[in-house]
């Protein structure tokens, strides 16, 4: 499956080969690098040459089989292919037959499962002008020869003026599943061109697909013509579903004019004026017909970043189903700033390689999930074009540029790998693939105001196998001490993931955490165990008062467990296995719990008044909070029976552990019965039945502790004073099992307010 380097889009498999996610951080397989290997081959007779932006793609039928594709942009805009057959450990570059216009950009390579090679590129002619075709070259022979390129038919689309409109950024994906609802063998192109209807500022995102090998191409389908899809890639779900992420890059403004806060500028080389927060909305459109309708976009999070041109990337990957998403979980990762009033200030300028997840077909998205295993706060690391592959097997592939070897200038870069085997939950620690730092001026210009610009379209290429992947990415290395330093060249890497290592061996049992009392939960932590363990299963146990006879409780697989009736008198245990990419450990016993009780409510005494008779106080009584000692007024009022009351009085309770307290108070006022209604008196009930008619005046809730508690009253409810009278306050206390104590009444009366 081909990996697109841009910001990355994978449908992942969290149930591939049993998998199932794991909930400790940095969950990952061990790896090893192979020596870093030039991809291009560069002509002597030129000085200068950039070689940028590979797309890797493996041969899903015969691994050791890869081909790049290269952009070459000096010193003319080209494009170039280059193939391997033995695994990423040599290369050796493609016989591409010349494109209709004379030059190609942007190229995109897609292995399909019967060994055939799709490149695509924007056909251009030399020097650039418009307008410039999509086309698609097709190869027998894994890569090493093509075929002349083909012309999708409608990549160009006319204005309204009718001029004809350039087309930029294509994207390339084949189907290779075997469901039902799939579409075996054929082939998807998505590519970048301004709208239809002019709509200022709005670019469209088609969709061909071809079912001959490349030779003949449908009408393309289009999606929303409101929105700017910049940098379109598609990838293919295990059932047929074609997704196309990109950024949205809509821009109201001219686009010299420097945009508010919010806005995103998706093109531009030195904007001009200082750097400015930009917000881009990263969306995915999706077809569940084949390609002949567009339904969205989705979106899935926003990119928020502070630079003078582009937002990271779009790019795309696709993996089989799990039982917990049968259409696949797709996964997204770009680079982005964490804003925010909760983010501190050391985060905030610096780009993070973040993943989210979808389960639903891309319906809804969680996320953030941080690639990096830095600290997210330092004021020196900077993470960019993150992009992901997944393995057949599940496992989950990242590659990003990161700058954290390079304190002083933050300018030198390093390009780094992680793994994930619990779906994206959590990824392995960092490797180092690069051995030493690159100067990245020539790709990450600095800019005004300490912040670096993006040069366009800078991009990472990953592909993956069971037993590893094939990284490349745009390297200067070889411009150190040269007058020329724009040198730029593809190196590529093979990552191997260890498969040999034996299962996990337990050294020690896991443990236990957490009250056991019906109602609260239990926490397991893990057990120490060799052999590099990448997940975990969890299956927690009902025992006898011996910890004997051990039974399995239904539905209880992960990490914690909340206890229930049915668990009071027996104790728990929980089983623990864990799993690396060969295989499960034996599963391990924790020691068992004591005894678990029976919830109960929690105790309250010595609930009273410190006054029962009293003037209402100036201050207000807050209607929640913690519990707190009065503060009574030295001053006393005589009322004007010449009696004196204090001000104000306090609650006081004790209670028998922490809960939460509700006082509730009422008013108890004299009334008569009028039928089975008790009423206010009159004159003509004069004669009837005395009752007594209760009204709610308010509610005082208080997190109390355990042991003695006070609660103030001034005799208002906030703000609000109580008129004279007779009142009662009922006091209950609730634990943290939910269990409420039973109410506690006491009257209190009001003189004077």
């Amino acid at each position: 499956m081909s990996a697109r380097a841009r910001v990355s889009l994978a449908v992942a498999v969290l149930g591939a080969l049993g998998l199932v996610p794991a909930t400790a951080a940095g969950s990952g397989a061990p790896v090893s690098v192979s020596p870093n290997v030039q991809v291009n081959t560069r002509d002597p007779s030129q000085s200068v040459q950039d070689f940028k932006s590979p797309a890797e793609a493996i041969n899903p039928s015969n691994p050791k089989q890869v081909v790049s594709a290269l952009r070459y942009d000096k010193p003319d805009f080209n494009c170039q292919v280059y193939f391997s057959g033995d695994g990423g450990v040599s290369w050796a570059k493609s016989v591409l037959p010349p494109p209709p216009k004379g030059t190609c950009w942007v190229p995109a390579a897609a292995f399909a499962a019967d060994g055939r090679v799709y490149v695509t590129a924007q056909d251009r002619p030399p020097g650039g002008g418009s307008p410039q075709d999509i086309i698609v070259w097709t190869s027998t022979d894994a890569g090493q020869t093509f075929a002349a390129p083909v012309i999708i038919p409608g990549s160009i689309v006319l204005g309204k003026t009718g001029k004809q409109l350039s087309t930029y950024s294509p994207g390339i994906a084949v189907d290779n599943g075997s469901s039902a609802t799939s579409h075996p063998g054929r082939v998807y192109v998505t590519w970048e061109v301004p709208s239809a209807g002019n709509v200022p500022g709005t670019e469209d995102a088609p969709l061909s697909y071809s079912d001959d090998h490349g030779a003949t191409w449908s009408t393309p389908a289009h999606g929303t013509l409101n929105e700017r899809e910049q940098n379109p890639y598609p990838a293919v779900g295990p059932d047929g579903t074609v997704y196309i992420e990109f950024k949205n890059a809509r821009n109201t403004l001219p686009f010299q004019a420097a945009p508010p806060p919010g806005e995103c500028r998706g093109f531009g080389f030195g904007d001009p004026g200082p750097a400015y927060e930009k917000v881009c909305p990263i969306e995915v459109l999706r077809s569940s017909d084949g390609g002949n309708t567009i339904e969205g976009p989705f979106t899935v999070a926003s990119s928020h970043f502070l630079d003078l041109s582009v937002a990271e990337q779009p790019g795309i990957a696709v993996a089989p189903p799990s039982a917990g998403a049968p259409s696949g979980t797709v996964l997204v990762t770009f680079a982005t700033r964490l804003p925010g009033s909760g983010v501190p200030p050391g985060c905030q300028n610096t780009l993070h390689a973040v993943l989210y997840r979808s389960v639903d077909r891309g319906q809804s998205w969680t996320g953030p999930v941080r690639l990096s295993d830095e600290d997210p706060c330092s004021s020196v690391s900077t993470e960019r074009d993150p992009y992901v592959s997944v393995a057949p097997n599940g496992r989950i592939d990242a590659v990003f540029y990161d700058n954290r070897n390079d304190p002083a200038r933050n300018q030198r870069y390093d390009t780094y790998y992680a793994n994930s085997t619990d779906g994206g939950l959590s990824f392995a620690p960092n490797v180092r693939v690069t051995p030493t730092s690159f100067d990245a001026t020539a790709m990450f210009s600095p800019a005004p105001g300490g912040f670096q610009s993006n040069e366009y379209d800078q991009v990472n290429g990953i592909d993956s196998t069971n037993d590893g992947a094939i990284v490349a990415w745009t390297d200067p290395r070889n411009a150190a001490g040269s007058s020329t330093p724009s040198i730029t060249d593809v190196f590529s890497a093979r990552i191997s993931i260890n498969l040999t290592l034996p299962p996990p061996v337990n050294m020690s049992p896991p443990s236990i955490s957490g009250l056991v009392v019906q109602g609260q939960r239990l926490s397991e932590a893990h057990g120490s165990w060799s052999n590099g363990p990448t997940g975990y299963r969890y299956q927690w146990e009902r025992c006898d008062r011996a910890g004997a006879n051990c039974r399995a409780i239904a539905g209880a697989s992960g990490q914690s467990y909340t206890l229930t009736g049915a668990d009071v008198a027996h104790t728990i245990r929980v089983q623990e296995t864990a799993f690396n990419a060969t295989g499960a450990g034996f599963p391990v016993a924790s020691t068992q719990t004591a005894l678990v009780r029976a919830s109960a409510p929690p105790v309250v005494t010595r609930y009273r008044l410190t006054n029962r008779m009293f003037v209402v106080g100036a201050g207000r009584t807050p209607t929640s909070g913690r519990a707190a000692r009065a503060k009574q007024r030295k001053r006393n009022p005589r009322h004007k029976r010449g009696t004196r009351h204090k001000r104000g009085t306090a609650f006081k309770y004790t209670l028998s552990e922490a809960a939460r307290v509700r006082i509730v108070i009422t008013q108890r006022v004299a009334g008569k019965r009028r039928g089975r209604r008790c009423v206010a008196p009159n004159r003509k009930l004069r004669r009837a039945k005395r009752c007594t008619r209760v009204f709610f005046r308010g509610t005082l809730t208080r997190g109390s502790h355990r042991g003695a508690n006070t609660v103030a009253f001034s005799g208002r409810i906030g703000s609000r004073a109580l008129r004279p009278g007779r009142y009662q306050a009922t006091l209950t206390a609730t634990g943290n099992t939910n269990r409420t104590s039973k109410p506690q009444t006491i009257s209190f009366t009001i003189v004077l307010r």
